[in-house]
């Protein structure tokens, strides 16, 4: 009886600690990414005529990876790579209209898209490259310029996230 209790133990023991084989702690980053610990943000580039969007979207870009704390942010000469960005667009498109009158928006989405490009400062190699989209919805007010500052900060937080998010994690 003892001996039956004491191989049932043991199989669990076994299947207990197979189960946690494959975990890691600490950062889980990709492996084009492992060498990497530090990252530099310059200034997001833009062909945009929208004042302080390039600032906006660079802030969050910085805020978005110091929160995932999988990279420390530092100048580039000191950085193991930069990250480059470049919005490509801005889109703003009707998600509501007025019953009373199509032609009157109610609610709006705004699209901020960037395309991104890192590269190691050791060798000047391209890391990974791509596009990632920032999205965002807000109703309308009378203050229209107003709506449009927050949703883009909003859209320009998304995107940030989805960029961290690539970084140390993968997708």
């Amino acid at each position: 009886m003892i001996k039956l209790s004491l191989l049932i133990s043991i199989i669990f023991q076994i299947f207990l600690f197979a189960s946690c084989t494959s975990y890691r702690l600490g950062n889980n980053k990709p492996v084009k990414f492992e060498s990497i610990e530090s990252i530099s943000v310059p200034i997001i580039k833009s062909n945009i005529t929208k004042p302080r969007l390039q600032t906006l979207v660079t802030n969050s870009i910085i805020k978005s990876i110091q929160e995932k704390g999988a990279y420390k942010i530092k100048k580039e000469n000191d950085s193991d790579a930069s990250l480059y960005g470049k919005i490509i667009s801005i889109d703003r498109k009707q998600l509501r209209a007025n019953r009373e009158n199509v032609l009157r928006t109610t609610e709006m989405e705004f699209t901020i898209e960037l395309e991104y490009e890192i590269i190691n400062n050791s060798n000047g190699v391209t890391i990974a490259k791509g596009t990632t989209k920032g999205k965002s919805s807000s109703y309308l007010n009378a203050n229209f310029q107003l709506t449009e500052n927050h949703s883009l900060r909003n859209a320009a937080d998304q995107l940030a996230i989805s960029l961290a998010n690539i970084l140390s994690e993968g997708y």
